[in-house]
C-alpha cells in the first residue's frame, strides 16, 4: 500500500470512529477530538453539524461564529422565529439541509416557512409537538396559504401535533375541531405540493386527507409515519391504498388511534400488491395478525414494533378519559404475537417491541423470540395480564431466565404485570372484578420497583447470561403527575453500590411514547 493510500486508509477509519462517537454521545466525539490536530479537523464537520438558536423575548442567540458556519448541516431554532433575523441567519448557512423548530407555541410563522422553502440546499423541516399551528385557530390573523398544494422540493416533512389534543380542549373549553381545521390548512399544502420530491413523511392521519393522498404519484417516498387517530373509518382503507403507492418503502409506522366500529384495521390485503422487501422498520399500533404485510415483510427488517397506540395503560388515568372515547385498543394476545412471528423470517432482526395480553403461549413466544434472532441487540416488552379467571401471566422470574439467552442484547426494556407476580404459573388469577373489566396493572411503588430491578439483573448477569447487557430499564409511574418514563438500572460490573446504579431520570427525558 503506497503511502497516499495508506494516508486515506487511517483518514477512513478515523471518520468511521468519529460517526460511531458521534452516535454515543457528544461527548466522546469531543474527547476524541482533543486527541490530535488531524482528528479535529476530521471531526469538526461532524461537531459542528448541528447548531441551535433562540428566539425568546428574554434571550436571543445568533447564528455560528463565520469559521463555523460551513459545517452547519441542521439548524434546531428554539422558540417563534422573527422572519427578518431568521432569514438574515439563513443567508449566514449557505450548507443548511434540515431545519427544526421547537416550543414555538405560537406556532412558526408561515413567511419563515417559505424562507426555507427558497433556500437552495434546505430539503427538510421539522416540527416539534410544541411548534404546530393549533394556536391559529383562536386568531383572525391570515397567515397561512390558500391554495390546496403549495409547490415545493423538500424532501423530508415530519410534523408532530399535540398527541393529547382532545383531552386539552376538553380541560381549557376548547374546539379541537377548529385547531385540525387550522393545522390542516398549512400541512395539507405543503405535502401535497411536495408528493414528486418527497423522501420521508411524518404527520397525524386526522390532519391529512388520506384518500386524495392517494391518488397522487409518490415517486420517491420511502418512509412514512402517521400518528394522530382516525376521524372516520374510511380513511383506515385509504391507508392502504397509500402504502400500495410507495414502490419501495424502506420504513412504515402506523401509530394512529382506532375507532370502535373499525378495530385492526389491515395494512396491506394482498401478500403481492407491493415491494416490501427492502422495509427495515416497521411499527404497526394494534394491527391484525392475518395482516398480509407479515408475509412480506421481513428479510431485511430490523426494527419491529407490534403495540399499542395510544399506551393501553392511559386508559386507567382519568385526564385521558375524554381522549380514549370512542377509541378501539385490541391488544394482541401472546398467542398472536407468536402467531404473526412465526410468519416471518427476520435474520438481520435487531430491535422488537411487543405489547400483549399474556395467555398460555406466552413462555413459547419468548423462547421463539430467544431462538430466531442471532442479531436481536434491544428488546422491549409490554405485558399485560389476562382478563380475569384466565392464566397467570409468567413472572419476572421466568421471563428474565428465559430472556438471559439473549447473548447479544445490549438494552432492554420491561412493563411487566406486577398485579400477581406471587401467583404461581397455571393457576388462575383471584379478580374480583366482572368478567369484562379490561387488564390493569398494578401502579407499584418505587421500593419495590428496585426490588424487580435487582433481580431481574441478577438473573440476567449469571454464567452464560447476557454478558453484553449494558441496560435495563423498568416503566414506572410517576405519582406525582402521572407520567411514565423508564427508570435504568445498569449491571454489576458498573462502579457505585446497587443504589447508585439506578437512574430515576428525575428530569423526565425518558418519558415513555405516547
Amino acid at each position: 500500500m503506497s503511502p497516499l493510500s495508506n494516508a486515506m486508509f487511517v483518514e477512513d477509519v478515523a471518520i468511521l470512529i468519529a460517526t460511531q462517537c458521534l452516535k454515543l454521545q457528544q461527548q466522546s466525539l469531543v474527547s476524541l477530538a482533543s486527541c490530535s490536530r488531524q482528528l479535529r479537523l476530521i471531526c469538526m464537520p461532524l461537531i459542528f453539524s448541528t447548531c441551535s438558536t433562540k428566539s425568546f423575548r428574554s434571550c436571543t442567540t445568533p447564528v455560528p461564529p463565520p469559521g463555523l458556519r460551513p459545517y452547519v448541516r441542521r439548524l434546531v431554532h428554539i422558540g417563534v422565529p422573527d422572519p427578518l433575523s431568521f432569514e438574515k441567519g439563513l443567508e449566514q448557512l449557505p450548507e443548511l439541509r434540515a431545519v427544526v423548530f421547537k416550543h414555538a407555541e405560537a406556532g412558526v410563522p408561515f413567511a419563515v416557512v417559505e424562507q426555507c422553502l427558497r433556500h437552495p440546499r434546505i430539503t427538510s423541516l421539522s416540527f416539534a409537538e410544541n411548534s404546530d399551528w393549533s394556536a391559529w385557530a383562536y386568531t383572525a390573523i391570515p397567515r397561512r396559504p390558500a391554495e390546496e398544494s403549495y409547490p415545493n422540493s423538500l424532501e423530508q416533512l415530519s410534523y408532530a401535533s399535540f398527541p393529547w389534543k382532545i383531552a386539552r380542549a376538553s380541560y381549557l373549553h376548547l374546539d379541537y375541531r377548529k385547531e385540525d381545521v387550522a393545522e390542516a390548512s398549512v400541512l395539507v399544502p405543503l405535502i401535497f405540493g411536495m408528493h414528486l420530491s418527497a423522501v420521508s413523511l411524518s404527520f397525524p392521519a386526522e390532519l391529512v386527507p388520506l384518500a386524495r393522498m392517494a391518488e397522487l404519484p409518490w415517486p420517491r417516498l420511502r418512509d412514512l409515519t402517521l400518528t394522530g387517530r382516525y376521524s372516520h373509518a374510511s380513511q383506515a382503507s385509504s391507508v392502504t391504498w397509500l402504502v400500495n403507492v410507495m414502490q419501495s418503502p424502506r420504513s412504515l409506522s402506523i401509530q394512529v388511534g382506532q375507532l370502535e366500529d373499525c378495530p385492526r384495521p389491515a395494512v396491506l390485503l394482498e401478500s403481492g400488491s407491493t415491494a416490501m422487501r427492502a422495509l427495515e422498520s416497521l411499527t404497526l399500533a394494534y394491527p391484525d395478525p392475518d395482516d398480509a404485510i407479515f408475509t412480506v415483510a421481513g428479510t431485511s427488517l430490523k426494527h419491529l414494533s407490534l403495540r399499542d397506540y395510544p399506551r393501553h395503560y392511559v386508559r386507567h388515568l382519568f385526564s385521558h378519559l375524554s381522549e380514549i372515547r370512542g377509541l378501539a385498543m385490541p391488544m394482541l394476545s401472546s398467542s398472536e404475537c407468536l402467531r404473526i412471528l412465526s410468519r416471518m423470517s427476520m435474520p438481520r432482526l435487531e430491535h422488537l417491541e411487543l405489547v400483549y395480553e399474556g395467555d398460555d403461549s406466552e413462555e413459547e413466544l419468548l423462547i421463539h423470540i430467544t431462538s430466531a434472532y442471532p442479531h436481536l441487540a434491544s428488546l422491549e416488552l409490554h405485558q399485560y395480564g389476562c382478563r380475569p379467571h384466565g392464566p397467570a401471566t409468567l413472572r419476572f422470574d421466568r421471563i428474565s431466565e428465559i430472556i438471559r439467552s439473549l447473548k447479544t442484547l445490549l438494552t432492554l426494556h420491561l412493563h411487566l404485570d406486577y398485579d400477581h407476580q406471587d401467583t404461581k404459573p397455571g393457576e388462575p388469577r383471584d379478580d374480583d372484578d366482572g368478567e369484562d373489566d379490561p387488564p390493569r396493572t398494578r401502579r407499584i411503588s418505587a421500593r419495590e420497583l428496585v426490588r424487580y430491578g435487582h433481580e431481574i439483573l441478577t438473573i440476567l448477569e449469571r454464567p452464560h447470561g447476557c454478558y453484553v447487557l449494558e441496560e435495563l430499564y423498568l416503566l414506572y409511574l410517576n405519582r406525582d403527575d402521572f407520567r411514565h418514563h423508564w427508570v435504568r438500572f445498569l449491571p454489576s460490573r458498573y462502579p457505585g453500590t446497587e443504589a447508585e446504579r439506578v437512574d430515576w431520570d428525575e428530569g423526565f427525558e425518558r418519558l415513555d411514547s405516547p
